[in-house]
């Protein structure tokens, strides 16, 4: 017995005629108040794919992602194994949940910004006498003052928009999985 994947009756199981994000190779959608991504296997994403393996077990590869916003996704992969009449007979999820909060400047950037206003008050400083290196300095503090209020807002809103997505996720992954399992075509 041959078993293939039904990319149409997996796109179908999300009530969706075609793929609907990343280009037409992945399905977005919401599940409580949460957006995921499961990507479509062999729709142009590597890392979601099937395969026949040894002749009689097929192989199907799933990469799907927590999608976060104004954070860093979570991420997730499974694979499931079947025998020859469809029947699984290994699995297998790796779950990478993003903890590092909300996006947030890097140190470098008011550092090289106090470095570039250092240098134009250094440069104008005879024309400005001296004038121009005060300025220079108040513009370096208020932009360290920028970035830390940025990022401290950043983690703040982080916070309050948790909308328990990633706990939800695992639940999600599952349910890819059976997803995938009744698109098999026997």
């Amino acid at each position: 017995m041959t078993i293939s994947f039904n990319e149409q009756k997996f796109v179908a199981s999300y009530g969706m005629s075609s793929p609907n994000g990343k280009s037409g190779s992945a399905i977005e959608f919401r599940s409580e108040d949460s957006e995921y991504r499961v990507y479509v296997p062999n729709k142009g994403n590597k890392d979601s794919f099937t395969q026949n393996v040894n002749g009689d077990q097929f192989l199907i590869h799933l990469k799907q992602d927590h999608i976060r916003g104004g954070a860093k996704d979570d991420h997730a992969t499974s694979e499931m194994i079947f025998d020859a009449s469809g029947v699984p007979i290994a699995t297998n999820q790796t779950v990478s949940i993003e903890e590092g909060g909300a996006y947030q400047i890097p140190e470098w950037v008011p550092a090289a910004a106090d470095v570039t206003e250092e240098l134009i008050g250094l440069i104008a400083a005879p024309e400005s006498m001296a004038t121009s290196i005060a300025v220079a300095t108040a513009a370096a503090v208020l932009t360290d003052a920028a970035c830390w209020a940025a990022n401290k807002t950043l983690s703040y809103l982080d916070r309050l928009t948790d909308d328990g997505g990633t706990l939800n996720f695992t639940a999600v992954v599952c349910h890819d999985m059976v997803r995938a399992q009744a698109a098999l075509d026997l």
